[in-house]
């Protein structure tokens, strides 16, 4: 039974440390970043609430 643990902790280190490179490369590699995302998506919000308006207003 102490083999078996060691075992399987010493396969889940390198494999702990495998899965966070790969999340980390995708996360990286990813198109467009996640601030720029956020203040596009206001910045387009905003411009709907004005354009709305203006048409209540005519």
């Amino acid at each position: 039974m102490l083999k078996y643990t060691i075992e399987r902790v010493l396969t889940f280190i390198p494999m702990l440390i495998a899965i966070s490179l790969l999340s980390f490369v995708i996360s990286i590699n990813a198109p467009g970043d996640p601030v720029e995302r956020l203040a596009k998506s206001a910045e387009s919000e905003g411009s709907a609430q004005e354009q709305s308006g203006a048409s209540k207003k005519n």
